[in-house]
């Protein structure tokens, strides 16, 4: 009988397994056509192409290997076997366009700050405003395949290992930080670390790797469609002449605007993925969480409230999000968030009491210090070029 789930103490191996055969893969792919063609400069256009599906290729073989070695199935661990309805999908799509809106000027700003140090903000991606086929193979190979295959690895076997401790907010933020920091470069580190802990949330609320997929996508076919327009329009308009403090204010505008919609959309993304229960039965929808008098959290509005004033508005999702600045907001965010997921997800069979190794195993230490060198790296070399 295979086993339904993946262990979080043996996910780590995996995951560097995943990276050292991407890595081998991708050097020798690298060794053999510069030896053909003297120099990468000089591949032809399909052999450039073909590089970007070593890491998808890598990173699903991988975690099929280790499913088959661990007797898991592998559908049913990966949550690939759970549909999204047309609301959930809508939500995503709507979504994506909020956590670009949020998350970019976040970006940015770091980036700002290091490229007044003198770091370099070059990264060599192909063309894919070339033409018409550039543009939809920069669809297949940028976007669909790294969508899949990333959330495969990350949300389908890292994340549904690590949620077994049942501390949901240590999972989304622990795989977070791993999918941030495995892009290798400072550029992408800030946004997909919060792009990160939505995916995570969203395949976690939904108990679908699908919703990880969809919303993955989404955000990689605007990247790559938005980025000639944008870049245009800035061109013409003279946006890219102006003032540092008026793009200051323009990207703290659009961060506060963005968060705020996107907690909105999250909470509204709950709410049409709450299964349905007798406690439930009238609203279906867990949304919010309260503090009771005692101090402890709770999805049970308090009485006379009208909880479904108190859900899905627009103007608490702004309260939510300033509400991180005040005293203990982080740490009041990490617990709520845990309440309303622990209300979602079913307790397993397999769950079982961790040891601190099995909370944070020695394995997945090492993939944070081997990620950690290769960012730091990646830091410095941007200082020298």
């Amino acid at each position: 009988m295979k086993n339904k789930n993946f262990r979080f103490s043996n996910t780590g191996n995996a995951f560097l397994c995943a990276f050292a055969a991407y890595y081998a893969v991708s050097i020798i792919y690298q060794l053999v056509f510069t030896v053909i063609y003297k120099s990468t400069s000089a591949w032809p256009p399909v052999v450039v192409w073909c590089e970007y599906i070593l890491n998808p290729v890598a990173f699903v073989s991988t975690v099929l290997i280790y499913s088959k070695c661990k007797n898991v199935d592998v559908v049913s661990a990966t949550k690939l076997d759970k549909k999204l309805n047309l609301k959930q999908v809508g939500i995503l799509a709507l979504l994506s366009v909020c956590c670009i809106m949020a998350f970019l000027p976040i970006s940015n700003i770091f980036l700002d700050l290091l490229s007044r140090m003198g770091f370099s903000m070059e990264l060599n991606f192909a063309d894919t405003n070339a033409s018409a086929g550039a543009y939809f193979l920069g669809l297949l190979t940028m976007a669909l395949l790294p969508a899949f295959s990333e959330e495969f690895l990350m949300r389908g076997m890292v994340l549904n290992a690590a949620e077994q401790k049942r501390d949901f907010s240590y999972a989304i933020l622990i795989t977070a930080g791993m999918f941030s920091l495995m892009h290798g470069n400072p550029i992408q580190t800030v946004h997909q670390f919060f792009l990160g802990a939505v995916l995570a949330y969203v395949v976690l609320v939904s108990r679908s790797l699908w919703a990880g997929v969809l919303l993955h996508f989404f955000n990689n076919f605007l990247s790559l469609s938005l980025d000639y327009p944008v870049s245009k329009f800035f061109e013409i308009t003279g946006m890219y002449d102006m003032h540092p403090a008026l793009w200051y204010l323009i990207w703290i505008v659009a961060i506060l605007l963005g968060c705020t919609l996107v907690v909105y959309l999250l909470k509204k993304f709950t709410s049409v993925s709450v299964p349905a229960k007798p406690a439930l039965s009238e609203t279906n929808e867990i949304v919010d969480v309260y503090e009771n008098k005692d101090g402890v959290f709770t999805t049970a509005a308090p009485l006379g409230k009208k909880a479904e004033k108190q859900r899905g508005d627009f103007v608490n999702a702004f309260k939510s999000i300033t509400g991180l600045f005040k005293k203990n907001g982080f740490k009041n965010a990490y617990k709520k968030i845990n309440v309303i997921i622990g209300d979602i997800v079913p307790c397993d069979d397999e769950v079982r009491e961790m040891t601190r190794e099995d909370f944070f195993p020695s394995n997945i230490k090492l993939g944070f210090i081997i990620l950690g060198i290769i960012w730091v790296l990646s830091l410095i070399s941007g200082f020298l070029l």
